[in-house]
């Protein structure tokens, strides 16, 4: 029986090459024939949503003053460069804001959206994003490890697909693997989330993943660089597989399955 590759959603864009979160990784993603993109977006003190992934510039922004993005005004923001630290060849590339990926989004391509805080406010501003751009919103998906956050999103808008994530250490809560995997379902179940998306691992295995299906949730799977990874989870029957690198990967598992 001949093997479907999933969606493959390009991790912060395409990141192995250009600056994570920003235009030129997505644009490129777009390129590489990716089937989604992901980001990562705070909001700022004026109620700004904007795509970076850690909460202050300090790691993307080296060598140049430290903003904190949640205290921080859009237009203290805008000079900060966020591509110098992959590559001179991105000098001046700015923090994106939610809109301007949108506005970019190619038709039918989904955007994956983290949310990093846990405040109400980012959901109505990631809405209102929406809205002001000219996708559908099934080209929306919220991904959060906050519950919280997953039920707000179901509340302001039960269409909105949203997916639980969660990284997978059982040693965290000192339970045996089976209840722990189990706990993890009972969460998103609760929370409202359509499906779990999980960080990659070996807890991930058929028992597990046809528990998640008959819990009526889908199954997604990152961060996954290397065939033999992705090749497991193909089998597994994943939903998407998130990777820094859309086009290799993609050119290696269908090398990979065009052996078997």
């Amino acid at each position: 029986m001949t093997k479907i590759i999933p969606p493959l959603v390009a991790h912060r864009g395409a990141s192995h090459v250009a600056p994570e979160n920003t235009l030129p990784a997505y644009r490129r993603a777009f390129l590489e024939g990716a089937d989604s993109v992901e980001g990562d977006f705070w909001l700022t003190a004026d109620d700004q949503i904007v795509c970076i992934h850690d909460p202050t510039t300090k790691r993307t922004a080296p060598h140049q003053p430290v903003m904190d993005i949640r205290t921080s005004r859009l237009k203290e923001l805008e000079h900060i460069d966020v591509g110098l630290w992959k590559s001179t060849a991105y000098r001046g590339t700015p923090i994106p804001e939610l809109t301007e990926i949108l506005n970019e989004l190619p038709a039918g391509m989904k955007l994956y959206v983290e949310i990093k805080q846990n405040t109400p406010k980012i959901i109505d501003a990631m809405l209102l994003a929406a809205q002001r751009s000219s996708i559908n919103l099934s080209q929306l998906c919220l991904i959060s490890f906050s519950e919280e956050i997953i039920q707000r999103a179901k509340q302001r808008n039960p269409w909105l697909t949203a997916y639980l994530l969660h990284s997978l250490k059982p040693q965290i809560w000192n339970l045996p693997a089976k209840n722990y995997l189990q706990k993890i379902i009972a969460r998103a179940v609760a929370s409202g989330a359509d499906g779990l998306d999980l960080g990659s691992g070996p807890l991930i295995d058929r028992w597990f993943v046809d528990s998640i299906r008959q819990a009526g949730l889908e199954f997604h799977v990152w961060t996954v660089n290397n065939a033999d990874e992705a090749l497991r989870y193909i089998e597994l029957g994943v939903d998407s597989i998130t990777t820094d690198r859309p086009q290799g990967l993609r050119l290696e598992i269908t090398e990979r399955l065009g052996r078997l």
